[in-house]
């Protein structure tokens, strides 16, 4: 296997709290791991190899931390700055999903999701959770999952919603033309309220972009919405793990079986203005990891985002 490597121009970012400040633009090659070449990766059976010259300064997205020390080794010229390290999620989804069910939960946790479940799907017909695979079907998912995403944080404040380019849909056409991607929508009194998409490569589901709708949130149509999706993943042949890709969070750590630890790591040459920037860019970090402790001690942590999200969404 080879890895996938490309040119990109990357933004290092700069935030206050979940605002982006402003960022400084890096040209790299960079390594675009999924789950299936993080495993091949750190146990050895690939080498990080890139399609470059040895100068190339790059970025290592969801690198395995075990082998991170082999690397820097092998380029002593160049600084290693780890601007995220997580455990990144997944669910190996072969056997049976009451299996995994007892093999990860309490019965007081199994019991507790399944009353969650019923609470929601409580007048509701049986329909109000659907999967899209096929090309026509992915069209419609994409529209109704729009309508969704418009509504989210995610999309008014981090602009990491579900993309609504007409380049976007056409890549999921053409997924969809190879059964290589699918659309998980949560219905509620007829109306979208959660969505996942989720490409399928190499035997692996990627949780690549979700939502839901706020106001629906002391429903919680997300979790709700994972728990039919495992169900369904469990169902499917060509599906191994559901991967929860980069970060961390309750939501993945609750229904992972297992994770890897890794990190996004910029390989630069060793100059003034790379130092300055991974200074910078630490304190930076250092600060928000500082504020959010801070507001938190104080007791308005949840309450400030709240009423960002608030304000957000009107």
């Amino acid at each position: 296997m080879s890895l996938h490597w490309s040119d990109e121009v990357i933004p290092l970012k700069y935030y206050l709290g979940e605002i982006e400040l402003f960022d400084a633009s890096l040209k790299l090659s960079v390594l675009k791991t999924n789950l299936h070449s993080i495993f091949l990766l750190k146990d050895r059976e690939v080498d990080l190899k890139p399609s470059v010259s040895g100068e190339t300064e790059l970025l290592l997205r969801s690198f395995p931390v075990a082998i991170l020390q082999e690397e820097k080794n092998k380029r002593e010229t160049f600084f290693f700055y780890c601007a995220d390290d997580y455990k990144r999620y997944y669910t190996k989804t072969i056997g049976s999903f009451d299996d995994y069910l007892s093999n990860n939960f309490s019965s007081k946790s199994r019991s507790t999701f399944r009353r969650k479940v019923k609470k929601y799907l409580k007048g509701q017909p049986d329909d109000c959770f659907k999967v899209y695979k096929t090309e026509d079907e992915i069209v419609d998912f994409h529209r109704l999952a729009r309508d969704i995403s418009s509504k989210t944080y995610q999309e008014r404040l981090l602009d990491c919603g579900l993309p609504e380019s007409t380049d976007f849909l056409e890549s999921a056409k053409k997924l969809a033309r190879a059964d290589q991607v699918r659309g998980y929508l949560l219905f509620r009194d007829g109306d979208p309220v959660s969505y996942v998409y989720s490409p399928v490569v190499e035997r692996v589901a990627t949780y690549q972009y979700v939502g839901f709708d706020p106001s629906l949130s002391k429903l919680s149509p997300g979790a709700v919405l994972q728990w039919f999706i495992l169900m369904s993943v469990f169902d499917e042949e060509n599906i191994d793990y559901f991967d929860y890709t980069e970060g961390e969070g309750g939501h993945k750590s609750l229904f992972s079986d297992g994770y890897v630890e890794c990190a996004d790591v910029y390989v630069l040459k060793k100059t003034l203005r790379n130092k300055l920037l991974i200074v910078s860019h630490k304190m930076n970090r250092n600060f928000n990891a500082w504020l959010v402790s801070f507001l938190d001690r104080l007791g308005i942590k949840k309450i400030l985002k709240k009423m960002i999200r608030r304000f957000v969404n009107k």
